[in-house]
């Protein structure tokens, strides 16, 4: 019964509904003209904001590359610095007596 009650409402209100979008023509259609008219000033501004985002990138891109094969290079150094300090330490425990009898894994708690 709730349904034919909305329906009949919608029914009801569709006249008022069209003769509301009717008066409002005009007004619709002038403010799509108004859209139609600024919509070629607007894409230009569109299309410029594109060529200097694509010109930026473009002056960016080699500057980025630049800073991250740096950084590689540096990691790659630290990596290397690191394994040789790795290396030696485990070259001095080897050279000292007892020392790795005295380094044993920590027991795990019970």
């Amino acid at each position: 019964m709730a349904d034919s009650d909305g329906a009949l409402d919608l029914l009801r209100q569709w006249p008022v509904k069209v003769a509301e979008e009717i008066l409002l023509a005009p007004w619709t259609v002038q403010k799509v003209r108004r859209s139609l008219t600024d919509l070629p000033d607007k894409l230009d501004e569109l299309r410029a904001a594109l060529d200097r985002t694509s010109t930026m990138i473009d002056r960016l891109l080699p500057e980025l590359s630049e800073l991250v094969v740096g950084m590689d290079d540096r990691f790659r150094h630290v990596e290397a610095t690191v394994s040789e300090l790795g290396d030696a330490l485990l070259n001095l425990m080897g050279a000292i007596p007892g020392v790795r009898r005295a380094l044993r894994p920590p027991t795990p708690p019970r």
